[in-house]
């Protein structure tokens, strides 16, 4: 088994909670996905939900807030951990969850509103 380096921030009780949400979150992406996460997907998986200061616990309840769906496009995601944790570049702070296309329009277009509302013209202008 990988060990992994408690942060400084981190009581131990802390990091041994947040190890167990892991682990717990781990066992449920391998149930509902038809591949055995290697160690790679589990350690990028582990390094998402550190980057965005997500728990386990934290990450399912914005799933289940969004009913399994992306927040935009609102598909179903077949798999946990499908789901991108979007965030605002600016503040930092996790908005919600997207599919995979949904998180690249918004990265591609730079999160700027006016950007993504002259894209919207551009289509009504040219929708026959």
């Amino acid at each position: 088994m990988r060990h992994h380096i408690q942060p400084a921030t981190m009581t131990h009780e802390e990091w041994r909670e947040y190890r167990q949400e892991t682990q717990q979150l781990i066992e449920e992406k391998k149930k509902h996905t038809r591949y055995q996460p290697t160690g790679t997907h589990v350690q990028k998986f582990d390094t998402t939900l550190r980057k965005y200061k997500l728990t386990y616990c934290d990450y399912k309840n914005m799933l289940n807030n969004q009913e399994n769906k992306c927040a935009i496009c609102k598909k179903r995601s077949q798999n946990v951990g499908r789901l991108h944790v979007d965030h605002s570049h600016v503040t930092g702070k996790n908005r919600g969850l997207l599919c995979v296309s949904c998180n690249t329009v918004l990265v591609k277009f730079h999160d700027s509103i006016t950007d993504l509302q002259q894209a919207i013209l551009y289509l009504q202008k040219y929708d026959l």
